[in-house]
């Protein structure tokens, strides 16, 4: 049973919590996934033992309403999941029986909801949870409660809801196999070793990116900064071969043969590995030295920021993901 004072010294997830009377909620637990568009054959999806991914029923989308409104105001609106916009800007309501309320059905404990939360923000179909409804011991009495991360969870929504007609790029449809690998990386990172190496501040830091609006300058500098913190040591000033971009680009090219599939390259027009990675730091320095990108001469290669910040996304969670499949490679290759 999650105690109270473990969410207030921040040991586990949420920055806010409501608490309940318990005549005043149903109990049963469950984690309110914002981004999830369908399931495949609208079957449940087990992500992790105990762990169970579904369409919300008809009491759980009343409180989720409830939630949405009474966190963000009643102008806040539940379109994101009840409407499908066009590029007129129409937004036609859906029936409600493809309504886009998912929520993921857990035991009363909730043993590991962090660490799945953990696995969801590296697996390449990420979700993000806005929420967990669950029971919290409040100096012995049990309560229902409701945690969430604040920021998280505005940027996740502002996202979705600014989205407009590209709103279902954002949003995720599932199946059998995107579950199963969900959970292998779940197994994985809960048989982790730290002594071998330590991903624990790797793991808070990408989580803290959510807190940040969607590729912002600030989240795309976050992102290469784990990258280097998981592949790079503190480079010889006085050797050339050293530098951070050119361990990022070796590195990467041997993890890259590793990988199923490999990173996706096909938008740069048969650029080599080493041309991409050396304009990805091109970007990353355009932004951190607070200049506009300059997509349309020296950064013609990446095309535009939104392809430039999906490759360094997705190369983030590949590396992060190999680290917890290979951590004595990893660890290896950060120190060479």
């Amino acid at each position: 049973m999650l105690d109270i004072d473990q969410i207030f010294r921040g040991i586990r997830r949420g920055s806010g919590v409501f608490l309940y009377n318990n005549e005043e909620i149903d109990f049963r637990p469950f984690a309110f996934v914002l981004n999830v568009k369908k399931l495949i054959d609208d079957s449940p999806i087990e992500l992790a033992p105990g762990y169970t991914l579904r369409r919300a029923r008809e009491l759980e989308v009343e409180y989720i309403k409830e939630f949405i409104t009474k966190e963000f105001g009643r102008g806040s609106s539940t379109a994101i999941w009840e409407t499908r916009p066009t590029a007129s800007g129409k937004q036609p309501r859906l029936p409600k029986k493809l309504w886009r309320y998912f929520v993921i059905e857990f035991g009363d404990d909730d043993p590991n909801l962090d660490l799945l939360e953990s696995a969801l923000a590296v697996a390449p179909t990420s979700l993000d949870i806005g929420f967990a409804k669950l029971r919290v011991d409040v100096k012995g009495v049990v309560r229902p409660a409701c945690l969430y991360r604040a920021p998280s969870l505005f940027q996740s929504l502002s996202s979705l809801d600014m989205a407009g007609a590209d709103r279902d790029d954002l949003m995720k449809s599932l199946g059998k196999a995107d579950g199963e690998q969900i959970n292998e990386i779940f197994l994985r990172m809960a048989a982790h070793d730290p002594a071998t190496l330590d991903l624990s501040q790797v793991i808070e830091l990408l989580l803290e990116l959510k807190d940040l609006p969607r590729f912002s300058p600030l989240q795309i500098l976050g992102y290469f900064a784990i990258l280097e913190s998981v592949l790079t040591h503190q480079p010889n000033p006085d050797d050339r071969y050293e530098s951070i971009t050119r361990q990022i680009t070796q590195k990467l090219a041997l993890l890259n043969r590793r990988w199923h599939p490999v990173l996706e390259y096909s938008r740069f027009g048969g650029a080599s590995h080493e041309k991409i990675w050396t304009k990805m730091y091109a970007y990353r320095s355009s932004i951190a030295h607070g200049r506009e990108p300059e997509f349309k001469s020296q950064l013609a290669l990446l095309q535009n920021a939104e392809t430039a910040n999906a490759l360094i996304r997705d190369t983030v969670k590949k590396a992060v993901c190999h680290a917890y499949a290979e951590p004595q490679l990893v660890k290896d290759l950060h120190d060479v």
